[in-house]
């Protein structure tokens, strides 16, 4: 199963020269070394009662009862901070199903039209600091294979949710090269990396930068890992 889902991850993809002059750009600036243990600075989020593969998941039979079951209550979503809404909306049930559309960007929009946690997280002012320290702080690669998975889905996430216009709003020009730099960084930690395959992308790039590319909005753009320079 688990092979499948990465198959659809990289056959989803198309490489445009236009993201990998950009990327060619970003990469010259200074790289930060991410760690670990800089994770342990974020705050826990909100705990699914009921969660995929339990036998209580099980006996959903369609899928609102799944979309029900993975609500957060207002008054505890309305009381989290931002950072623990983040990793509420990082450890939400049904995010795989962002992955499955033709784009990222129609499939992160359809888990977003059912996912209250999502669209809390789109509404914070302070939405935008809280992802970019969370992405830069979170590595691309981890030890063991099952959690690779996991993390893998959530860096992806995260690139999506940083090309939203919500967010893109919030940033400025400072904080968007930041996270370039960021994007490149994770690629070179996936360079190597079995999961990812010998061309690892970054969906930081896949989702059109409406504000440059409002002509591409269609289109897929991609960093192929070779193309990058140190």
């Amino acid at each position: 199963m688990r092979t499948n889902w990465k198959q659809r991850f990289f056959c989803s993809v198309i490489v445009v020269a236009a993201a990998v002059s950009l990327a060619v750009s970003i990469a010259a600036a200074e790289t930060r070394t991410v760690s670990e243990d800089l994770l342990k600075e974020f705050p826990q989020g909100y705990e699914y009662p009921i969660l995929p593969g339990t036998d209580q998941w099980l006996q959903f039979h369609d899928f609102p009862s799944k979309i029900e079951a993975c609500q957060v209550p207002e008054d505890i979503l309305k009381a989290m901070s931002t950072a623990q809404v983040l990793e509420s909306a990082l450890n939400y049930p049904l995010n795989i199903n962002a992955f499955v559309w033709n784009t990222p960007e129609a499939g992160y929009h359809s888990v977003l039209s059912y996912s209250n946690v999502h669209q809390e997280l789109m509404s914070r002012a302070d939405a935008a600091e809280a992802l970019i320290a969370r992405y830069g702080a979170t590595p691309a690669t981890v030890a063991d294979e099952e959690e690779q998975f996991d993390r893998a889905q959530q860096i992806w996430l995260m690139e999506i949710m940083l090309q939203q216009q919500p967010i893109q709003r919030q940033m400025d020009e400072t904080q968007r090269l930041t996270v370039g730099r960021y994007a490149v960084e994770k690629l070179e930690q996936e360079r190597g990396n079995l999961f990812y395959g010998e061309d690892p992308v970054s969906y930081y790039y896949s989702v059109p930068i409406q504000r440059e590319f409002p002509q591409q909005r269609a289109t897929y753009t991609a960093i192929a890992s070779s193309d990058i320079r140190r």
